[in-house]
């Protein structure tokens, strides 16, 4: 798949409200695949195409978490700030002076957080003894917050490369 393609893939999901609407479908399952040129993702000092992957691999990470099956020490206090990733920390900084004035990044800005704050709820439950809970969550809130953070950031490269007249 072209890069492009992804990137408008992505972007398009995240209008979807549903999350039913994001898994399942070959649309879907274009918009998880990354691009062979993923060289291609990188706008205003932060690789776009990276972001997007290390937003997507968090539910694997969280699921074996859920699933006692995980070697990492994942903490709910570690994860559910926003400024403690490489896009965090581009939001919060190199992306606020190159995209200043952009109501789009305060989008981002927000929808990455609320990404963090849900993958941290799903840690939580599990730190509390409630894994069906811990279920719960990755399936409804965070399956959406997921899709949106994947989503905004893609429109945000497509403004920025001025791709996203053709944004579905």
């Amino acid at each position: 798949m072209k890069f492009t393609a992804w990137i408008r893939a992505l972007a398009g999901r995240s209008r979807s409200e549903a999350p039913e609407d994001t898994e399942g479908t070959s649309s879907s399952l274009m918009a998880t695949q990354p691009p062979e040129e993923a060289d291609q993702g990188e706008v205003g000092g932060l690789d776009f195409a990276a972001a997007i992957r290390a937003h997507q691999a968090w539910k694997g990470r969280l699921q074996a978490v859920v699933n006692g099956e995980s070697k990492e020490q994942l903490r709910s206090v570690d994860v559910s700030p926003d400024d403690r990733c490489v896009l965090g920390q581009w939001l919060h900084g190199p992306g606020c002076q190159g995209f200043h004035g952009e109501p789009l990044l305060d989008t981002v800005r927000a929808t990455h957080a609320r990404f963090h704050l849900m993958a941290g709820a799903v840690l939580r439950a599990v730190e509390e003894g409630r894994p069906q809970d811990a279920r719960q969550l990755l399936a409804s809130d965070y399956q959406r917050a997921s899709v949106q953070v994947q989503g905004k950031l893609a429109e945000l490269f497509l403004h920025a490369t001025g791709s996203e007249r053709a944004t579905p």
